[in-house]
């Protein structure tokens, strides 16, 4: 912020999204500041600022684009992302938002994004929040918050929820894998992750909607 009492400038990115006005409409109830709402649909991005409560603005916005991203990041106090996906976005944003002196948080991202931004050593005083979300994010704050001050034999944590799954959504899973994205199945014990046993299985018919979404991404 440049001044005491100025308004921070909150970019959102992907606002138009599932996730993304989920968020606008939090953030704009909460008053944490006036919001840019940026899409690749400007209807739509106009469409979800209309329904904040408080100051939003729609914004066209192209994340391939890099003088387009600049141009959006350029006078926010942070920015927001929930855009994807996170395997092509990594830290590109990040970097962006750090350019321009803006802070960066993503309700995605993980452990690859994060190394990449610290390997392009750029932050230069700033701070970027990775895994913002539900799951990856508090999923994963709660068993530390838990554990926190007190002894604990066993602690059993389940992970699941009724929300929407978007194509998109189900690209990102199954294309974010490896060994810096987490594993399926794992469980820790002493503080370490024993092996997993796995078993084979066979599926006769390949979900319409993921072979939908998958087509062109590989």
């Amino acid at each position: 912020m440049s001044g005491g009492d100025a308004v921070p400038v909150i970019g959102l990115i992907g606002g138009s999204g599932t996730v993304g006005r989920t968020a606008a409409l939090r953030m704009s109830a909460a008053g944490l500041g006036s919001l840019r709402i940026g899409g690749r649909n400007l209807d739509t991005a106009a469409a979800v600022a209309a329904e904040c409560a408080g100051e939003a603005e729609p914004v066209r916005l192209d994340l391939a684009d890099e003088a387009n991203l600049e141009e959006f990041c350029c006078g926010c106090s942070i920015v927001v992302n929930c855009a994807g996906p996170s395997y092509l976005v990594l830290d590109s944003v990040a970097r962006t938002a750090f350019s321009v002196g803006a802070d960066y948080v993503d309700i995605g991202g993980e452990l690859p994004a994060a190394d990449a931004l610290r390997a392009a050593d750029t932050a230069r005083g700033r701070t970027a929040i990775f895994s913002a979300g539900a799951m990856p994010g508090l999923s994963g704050l709660l068993p530390r918050l838990i554990a926190q001050d007190r002894p604990l034999r066993r602690l059993e944590t389940y992970v699941g929820g009724v929300a929407r799954f978007t194509e998109l959504s189900a690209a990102d899973g199954l294309l974010t894998r490896g060994e810096r994205f987490g594993e399926s199945m794992a469980s820790m014990r002493d503080g370490r992750s024993p092996p997993i046993r796995r078993r084979r299985f066979a599926m006769s018919r390949f979900p319409v909607f993921l072979v939908r979404c998958m087509r062109g991404r590989i």
